[in-house]
């Protein structure tokens, strides 16, 4: 098994959610409580991780994510770039 499976999974729903929100809103968004409502299954609450932490643009219309989950740290970005590393301790 990968063991960036689970930070790996959480920001792919944090990316389609993010993009289902921005079909029906217009924009991004860092709420997320609205943003839980899109995700698919809803891991976006802080369950499984630390909630996630979402920076927009002025327009709201790009958004980076940071997602820490276990060993490992996420970033991942409007257009679908996701970045892993090991998480500093």
């Amino acid at each position: 098994p990968n063991p960036e499976w689970s930070v790996r999974s959480v920001a792919m729903v944090l990316y389609s959610a993010q993009h289902a929100y921005k079909d029906d809103h217009g924009q991004f968004t860092d709420d997320m409580g609205a943003l839980n409502r899109y995700a698919e299954p809803p891991v976006l609450n802080g369950e499984c991780c630390a909630p996630p932490e979402v920076v927009l643009s002025a327009d709201g219309l790009e958004f980076v994510a940071h997602i820490d989950m276990g060993a490992f740290s996420a970033q991942i970005y409007d257009d679908r770039l996701l970045l892993v590393s090991p998480r500093q301790l």
